[in-house]
């Protein structure tokens, strides 16, 4: 559990790997750190995921080959900045990329930057999180001659647009059990976006 200790804390320890999982520190050529080095997280095992669903570029990116393991393993990088200390707890120290978590959502906001530089008139935008705690929020810094309403307008648009395309992958997919409840979440997060 999380307490008021760990909130405080710049460095969160994170735990230990599942069992049919395994966690690797490795240094940015792939290697190994030693015990108490800093590397990223890369997780592997039989349990690992095949890679994202139409998305076979960040595929190749984040589910590399495992030299550690069997014939056709791979490891999964997850972008976390650890160390694993005594007892194969790993503790988080940050991200490698920008990517930032906003109330439980995994954001790059190098991608929101791509999008609001091609909305017209629009020469260039950082996004970055400002605030804490409950406060905390997604901002957008824009220069060019369209206005922060236009902005948001583009984006919303974008949101809907992906939003309905997951919706009718899902819902045909959306006939087996399995994919139901996923249907009822992203009808409830298409409804969501709708009303930005």
């Amino acid at each position: 559990l999380t307490g008021a200790a760990d909130i405080a804390a710049a460095q969160v320890p994170i735990g230990q790997a599942w069992p049919s999982r395994r966690g690797l520190i490795l240094d940015t050529h792939g290697n190994p750190v030693p015990e108490g080095g800093i590397g990223e997280l890369c997780i592997g095992g039989p349990a690992l995921a095949r890679g994202y669903m139409a998305r076979p570029g960040q595929t190749a990116e984040r589910f590399v080959p495992d030299a550690t393991g069997g014939p056709g393993a791979r490891l999964y990088r997850t972008g976390d900045l650890c160390r694993r200390e005594a007892g194969d707890v790993f503790r988080y120290l940050g991200r490698i990329d920008d990517q930032v978590k906003l109330r439980g959502y995994r954001i790059e906001p190098a991608e929101i930057e791509a999008r609001i530089r091609a909305v017209p008139g629009i020469r260039d935008a950082a996004v970055g999180v400002i605030g804490q705690g409950e406060a905390v929020r997604l901002v957008a810094h824009i220069v060019g001659e369209a206005g922060p309403e236009t902005v948001r307008a583009a984006l919303a648009r974008d949101a809907v647009q992906e939003q309905a395309t997951l919706l009718r992958r899902l819902l045909r997919r959306g006939t087996r059990p399995q994919h139901r409840e996923r249907c009822r979440r992203a009808r409830r997060q298409f409804r969501v976006f709708t009303n930005m």
